[in-house]
């Protein structure tokens, strides 16, 4: 189960179905009824092929008790920022209250949190994680069925991960880094830090080349 609908969510449950699982994504009432009415706009290559292709195996709802047949919960519902880059947490804790009812169950952290965000959340620390996500705006789906490597944060860097969730991230056929919850949310920004210097660096070059 993902959960909250967005471009997160949405390429890594294309790439979940791609390698045979079944998968849900819950959210609001409110948004659901955008998706299903498809006003819910995410334009990437072969995401519709793949929705299309798995369609018995997908589902969308507004009903969180949905989530019980579920073996993994996947927090990852993109993170907003207000007009100063602060990043916005009401939307994520408020998904967090509707599954508290599941912390016997894996919860994996996808969402772009603040270091020291996810030890902070009221579940089984055996059983929560943190994935560190590589998407990029056009090759998503691309990236998400084929990644480079797989970051996981966890309790202490001796606590041995669920074979559950081994085993499903045994499917990307990619090397699994583990570390703690910090170490993994502090990767994220860095990736993200070093993204945004690439960006800068390129056009600052294009200037000049074109002067």
């Amino acid at each position: 189960t993902f959960i909250g609908l967005s471009h997160l969510s949405i390429c890594y449950a294309a790439s979940a179905l791609h390698y045979g699982q079944k998968v849900l994504i819950l959210d609001t009432k409110h948004e659901i009824n955008l998706y299903r009415e498809k006003k819910f706009k995410i334009f990437e290559p072969n995401l519709d092929k793949i929705l299309k292709k798995y369609s018995k195996k997908f589902k969308v709802s507004y009903q969180f008790d949905d989530a019980k047949k579920s073996d993994i919960i996947f927090l990852a519902k993109d993170i907003k920022t207000d007009k100063n880059n602060n990043v916005l947490l009401k939307e994520t804790e408020s998904l967090l209250r509707k599954i508290k009812s599941y912390d016997k169950k894996i919860l994996v952290i996808m969402n772009q949190v603040p270091v020291g965000f996810t030890r902070k959340i009221k579940w089984n620390k055996s059983l929560l994680f943190h994935f560190v996500e590589t998407l990029v705006f056009g090759d998503a789906i691309n990236r998400a069925i084929k990644p480079e490597r797989i970051i996981l944060g966890k309790k202490h860097i001796n606590h041995k991960v669920p074979n559950r969730l081994l085993n499903f991230f045994s499917l990307y056929n990619c090397e699994i880094i583990q570390m703690t919850y910090e170490e993994s949310e502090l990767t994220k920004g860095f990736i993200n830090t070093y993204l945004a210097s690439q960006l800068i660096t390129t056009n600052f070059l294009s200037e000049i080349a074109k002067n």
